[in-house]
C-alpha cells in the first residue's frame, strides 16, 4: 500500500522525523494508517471515528481500544490465494545443439515466477540421476568453463529457455553442482528434456 504523506494531510509526518508530528497527534495517525491498510470507511459516526481527520477528535480513551480493534481487522483480512503454477510441455534436449526454446504463456502481465528443470526422461548412468527426477537448470554447469549452459526468463507474451550443449565436446563434460557442493557429471543431455514452472 502507498500513502501519500503531504504537509497538509493527517498522515504528514507519518513517514519521516522531519515532519515534526505532535504528540497528541501520533496515535491518530497511526489509526488513519491502520485504517487505510484495512481498507476501511472510517466516517465520524463509526466505531472507528475520528481515524481519518482531525476535526472527528478522538477521545484520548479511545485511541488504543480503536488501534486494537483495527489490528484485528488486518489480522482478519484473507491472504490472497496463491497464484496458480503452470506447467509447460516437455522439450526434448540434444547433446551438442543450441536450442532457443520459447512459447506464448498467455498470462497478463507479464510472469512474476519463472522456473526451468531438466526432467529426466531416461536413467542417466554417470549422475544416477533417474527417469522421472527434476533438476533445476541454476545447478547444471559446464565443467570446462563453470558457467551455466542455460538461461530462461519472460516477457509480456512469451517464455525464452536458450540451451547451448555445444560448449564442450559432447554432454558427459557438463555437471550438476548439488547443494551440499557434491558434483555429478551427465551421461548425455539426451537422456533429459526441460520443462518451465511458471505463474502470474
Amino acid at each position: 500500500m502507498s500513502v501519500a504523506c503531504d504537509p497538509t494531510s493527517l498522515v504528514s509526518g507519518a513517514v519521516c522525523l522531519e515532519c515534526g508530528i505532535p504528540p497528541g497527534l501520533q496515535k491518530p495517525i497511526i489509526i488513519s494508517l491502520l485504517c487505510k491498510i484495512a481498507n476501511m470507511n472510517c466516517d465520524p459516526t463509526s466505531l472507528i471515528a475520528g481515524a481519518a481527520c482531525l476535526e472527528c477528535g478522538i477521545p484520548p480513551g479511545m485511541q488504543d481500544a480503536i488501534t486494537n480493534y483495527l489490528l484485528c481487522q488486518i489480522a482478519n483480512i484473507p491472504a490472497p490465494a496463491p497464484a496458480p503454477v503452470t506447467q509447460s510441455a516437455a522439450y526434448p534436449l540434444t547433446d551438442g545443439a543450441i536450442m532457443n526454446i520459447n512459447f506464448a504463456h498467455g498470462l497478463s502481465p507479464t510472469p512474476s515466477f519463472v522456473r526451468a528443470v531438466l526432467l529426466c526422461t531416461a536413467p542417466d548412468t554417470n549422475s544416477g540421476i533417474i527417469s522421472g527426477q527434476e533438476v533445476p537448470i541454476e545447478t547444471v554447469f559446464s565443467d570446462a568453463t563453470s558457467v551455466s549452459p542455460f538461461s530462461a526468463g519472460a516477457d509480456a507474451k512469451n517464455i525464452y529457455v536458450n540451451y547451448d550443449g555445444e560448449s564442450t565436446a559432447g554432454g558427459n563434460q557438463f555437471i550438476h553442482v548439488l547443494w551440499g557442493g557434491s558434483v555429478n557429471q551427465f551421461s548425455s543431455f539426451n537422456n533429459f528434456s526441460l520443462k518451465v514452472y511458471y505463474h502470474a
